[in-house]
């Protein structure tokens, strides 16, 4: 993905992965001389074709300054969360979270249905 990347050059992944390879795609950017942010989206499909798209960034600041008229075009909340990966491993702990939340709300459930 960094071959065809001239030095200075960003690459962008919009995709909603793992933290880690998050950082590790920024790592390996800067050993080349160039730059990789993360911005993965929410708004689904109807978001995307109405340029409603909420972006939150993980990368160099400066960078992502940079680029931010790339995605103005795309979206309307547009947010710096702070270095590569830093989204993402808050939207990983949110889904823990909310898993943990509707594990014990079932539970609570089943334990009341046993109850009555």
């Amino acid at each position: 993905m960094l071959r065809g990347l001239r030095k200075g050059g960003v690459v962008v992944d919009m995709t909603t992965s793992n933290p880690s390879l998050a950082r590790e795609i920024a790592e390996e950017a800067t050993k080349v001389g160039c730059y990789a942010v993360d911005a993965p989206v929410s708004g689904g499909d109807i978001g995307a074709r109405e340029a409603r798209l909420s972006i939150m960034i993980g990368g160099d600041a400066d960078v992502v300054q940079s680029i931010h008229p790339l995605f103005s075009v795309m979206g309307k909340n547009i947010r710096h969360m702070g270095p590569p990966g830093t989204y993402l491993l808050l939207l990983l702990l949110f889904c823990y979270f909310l898993f943990f939340c509707l594990f014990f709300f079932f539970e609570a459930i089943v334990a009341n249905l046993k109850v009555n």
